[in-house]
């Protein structure tokens, strides 16, 4: 598998994450689809430092 860097879109999404609290980013997740679909790819993250 071939890794990338984020992208601007993703850093900033990032960014927001790390500022907000638990239920903040439980009520974030909520609200976005994270299903996968034509439109919507998810893709895989690479979380080593």
């Amino acid at each position: 598998m071939k890794k990338f860097p984020l992208t601007k879109e993703e850093i900033k999404e990032v960014e927001l994450l790390n500022s907000l609290s638990y239920d903040d980013i439980v009520e974030y997740v909520k609200n976005k689809p994270i299903t996968e679909s034509k439109d919507n790819v998810i893709k895989d993250l690479d979380l080593t430092y």
